[in-house]
C-alpha cells in the first residue's frame, strides 16, 4: 500500500537529501531507515509528522544533533563517522549482528525495536558447567575493575575508606611500590608522552603500577589522597586517537601533584584537556596485545570524594555525598545519557559487580573487614556466574584476572593502606603506613 504524501507542515517536504533526489529533510548523518530530522536538526520522535507510521513514532527516540549516530532503535554498527582506518567501532564483547546490518542511504532496513536490538547485541552466555567465579559471558575480555569509597559519616571508625580491585590481563606483572618525592628538571615522561614537569616537588605516593608502563592503577599519597580508575567505553572510538596520556598516567600525576581530592581533580582534568587521553592501556607485548579505552576516576581524601568520567578530552564530575561505587560504565546521569555507547550491554557485563559493591556500601557502617570480604568474594553478586574477585577464562585460557587490590583508610593525621598483588582470595593484604619506607611488593607473573 502506498504511503500518503506528507502534509505541507511536515519538514520532510523542505529539503533534498544529499544522497538522493527524493524529497527528505534527513540529517546528512541520518541512516535512511531512521525517521526524518525535525526542525531542531536532531533525531526526532516523529510524533509531529502525521505521515510517519505509528510504529516508527513508538520506536525512535530523540537524539542530539552532531553525534554522528542514529537512534538506539536502529541496528547500525556505524556509531562513529571518522577518518580512522579501523573497522566500525563497537565496544569489546559485542559481536556484529547478522540481521541488524549497518544502515545507510543504499539500504532500506526496517528498524528493529529496542528490545530486539538488545537481545541481538548481548553476548551469548557460556555453556553450562562454567565455574562460579568466571564471568557470565565468555566474550568479556576488556579491562574490568571495581572501586568504592565511603566517607567518614558512613564508616565505623570515622575515616574515609577507599577500595579497589584491579582486573588486568593475567600475564601482566604489577608491582606495589613507594614513589618518594622528587623534582623533575624539565618534563615528566609518562607511558607514551612527556608533560611539563611540576614546579614543586611531587608528593610521596604508594602506587600499584603495571610493570610495562609508568602510570598507576590505584594509589594513595602522603597527603591522604587516593585515586583509582576504571576502563569505560563511549561513542568515541579510542583506537582513532593518537597516543597521549593514559588513564593510569592521570592517576599517578593526580596523586603526585595534589594535596586534596579537589586539587587532584583539577590537576587531572587540566592535564586531560591540555594533553589529551589516548594510546594503549595494555602491554603491547602481552598476549592480548594493545588495547585503548577511556577512563573514569574515583578520587577521595579524608573529607570528600569525587567521580570524574571521561570520553577523549571531554569530562564530567560529580561530588560523592556519602558512599559511591564505580565500575566499567558511565554513572553520572547526564554524561551517561550523552556518551554511553547504545550497543554496550552494561546491564550484563558490568552491573552485577556494580550492584554488589553498592550493596556492601549500603550495609552501614562500612568497615575495613567488610571491604576485604567484598574484594575477595566469589558470591557477593546476586547474579550467578559473576564475581568481584575476577578469574575470567575462555576455553580454559585466562583472559582477565584480579591482579592487584588496595584498601586505604584516609585520615588528616595520616593514612594506612592494605595492599596485595594477585588474587585477593589467594593472598593476604599487607598493611602499610603511608609515608613510611616500604619494600617493593611485586608480582612475578610474566
Amino acid at each position: 500500500m502506498r504511503r500518503p504524501a506528507p502534509p505541507a507542515s511536515c519538514p520532510r517536504r523542505s529539503t533534498v537529501s544529499p544522497t538522493s533526489s527524493r524529497s527528505s529533510a534527513r540529517s546528512p548523518t541520518a541512516p535512511i531507515c531512521c525517521p526524518p530530522a525535525c526542525p531542531r536538526a536532531g533525531w526526532v520522535s516523529t510524533s509531529r509528522c502525521t505521515a510517519c507510521p505509528p510504529v516508527r513514532r513508538a520506536r525512535c527516540r530523540s537524539r542530539s544533533a552532531g553525534t554522528g549516530r542514529g537512534p538506539p532503535c536502529c541496528g547500525s554498527a556505524r556509531a562513529i563517522r571518522s577518518s580512522s582506518p579501523h573497522p566500525p567501532w563497537r565496544p569489546s564483547g559485542v559481536r556484529p549482528s547478522a540481521r541488524a546490518r549497518p544502515c545507510g542511504p543504499s539500504r532500506r532496513v526496517r528498524p528493529p525495536c529496542r528490545s530486539s536490538c538488545r537481545s541481538r547485541t548481548t553476548p551469548r552466555r557460556p555453556p553450562t558447567g562454567s565455574t562460579a567465579a568466571a564471568p557470565r559471558s565468555a566474550e568479556v575480555v576488556e579491562p574490568m575493575c571495581d572501586t568504592l569509597v565511603a566517607l567518614p559519616s558512613a564508616t565505623a571508625r570515622g575515616a574515609t575508606l577507599f577500595a579497589k580491585n584491579s582486573d588486568r590481563p593475567p600475564d601482566e606483572a604489577q608491582d606495589v611500590r613507594w614513589s618518594p618525592p622528587r623534582l623533575d628538571p624539565d618534563v615528566t615522561r609518562a607511558t607514551h608522552v612527556a608533560v611539563p614537569a611540576h614546579a614543586q616537588p611531587t608528593r610521596g605516593c604508594l602506587l600499584s603500577v603495571p610493570r610495562w608502563g609508568w602510570g598507576a592503577e590505584h594509589g594513595v599519597n602522603d597527603a591522604g589522597v587516593a585515586i583509582g580508575n576504571e576502563a569505560i567505553y563511549t561513542t568515541l572510538d579510542p583506537r582513532s586517537v593518537p597516543p597521549a596520556l593514559t588513564g593510569m598516567d592521570l592517576v599517578r600525576l593526580g596523586l603526585e601533584r595534589s594535596s586534596s581530592a579537589a586539587e587532584a581533580m583539577e590537576v587531572l582534568t587540566s592535564l586531560l584537556e591540555r594533553h589529551g587521553q589516548g594510546g594503549t592501556g595494555h602491554d603491547p607485548a602481552g598476549r592480548q596485545g594493545p588495547r585503548a579505552y577511556w577512563s573514569s576516576f574515583l578520587i577521595a581524601d579524608p573529607v570528600e570524594a569525587f567521580v570524574v568520567e571521561t570520553s577523549g578530552r571531554e569530562w564530567a564530575s560529580e561530588r560523592v555525598l556519602d558512599v559511591r561505587a564505580i565500575s566499567n560504565r558511565t554513572t553520572i546521569p547526564a554524561f551517561d545519557a550523552a556518551h554511553r555507547h547504545p550497543r554496550q550491554p552494561v546491564e550484563r557485563l558490568v552491573d552485577p559487580r556494580w550492584r554488589a559493591s553498592q550493596a556492601v556500601l549500603a550495609s552501614r557502617p562500612v568497615t575495613v573487614d567488610a571491604l576485604v570480604a567484598h574484594l575477595r568474594s566469589h558470591d557477593s553478586c546476586v547474579e550467578a556466574g559473576w564475581a568481584v574477585c575476577m578469574h575470567a577464562a575462555v576455553d580454559g585460557v585466562p583472559v582477565e584476572h584480579t591482579t592487584a587490590s588496595m584498601i586505604a583508610e584516609l585520615r588528616p593525621a595520616g593514612s594506612r593502606a592494605w595492599v596485595l598483588v594477585g588474587h585477593p582470595c589467594e593472598h593476604e593484604y599487607v598493611e602499610v603506613v603511608v609515608g613510611e619506607p616500604f619494600e617493593l611488593l611485586g608480582d612475578a607473573t610474566g
